[in-house]
């Protein structure tokens, strides 16, 4: 049985019933063409960094711990003279993390893929796994 196939079925057996509406949501159209429905495409900005590192916390598995962030609150005190002063809460270091800017990107389907994985990984472990994490740090998001 093929994904788009079970999908199909599925939605099938709920359109039969008189008060249940499907909405789906994925990445990329669905093109599922299915008797009495239409697809419609909506383009959604990301979400704000503030937000997902929000979320982040709340989703995930384990506590966060502010030594995860120790090298993230290091690169604030690096910042050249000058730029904006930043909050070292711990949401604002998790909204400057590789992890929430270069691997979720603001895209809630990678966030909740990601947030399963705090459970036996540190944050700078996550994202040099899925490949956020380089040797030099990155631009600053936050900074034009």
């Amino acid at each position: 049985l093929r994904l788009d196939e079970g999908l199909s079925r599925l939605a099938g057996a709920l359109l039969r019933c008189r008060r249940v509406r499907l909405l789906a949501t994925a990445e990329v159209p669905l093109g599922l063409s299915l008797v009495g429905t239409a697809e419609k495409v909506v383009s959604v900005a990301p979400l704000d960094p503030h937000v997902v590192a929000r979320l982040m916390v709340r989703a995930s598995p384990r506590p966060l711990l502010r030594s995860e962030l120790d090298r993230t609150m290091r690169r604030f005190a690096a910042d050249p003279p000058g730029a904006a002063p930043h909050s070292n809460s711990l949401l604002a270091c998790l909204s400057r993390h590789e992890l929430v800017t270069r691997v979720v990107r603001g895209v809630p389907s990678r966030l909740f893929r990601v947030v399963p994985l705090l459970h036996g990984l540190s944050l700078d472990q996550l994202a040099t796994q899925l490949g956020g994490l380089e040797a030099s740090p990155p631009a600053d998001p936050h900074q034009g």
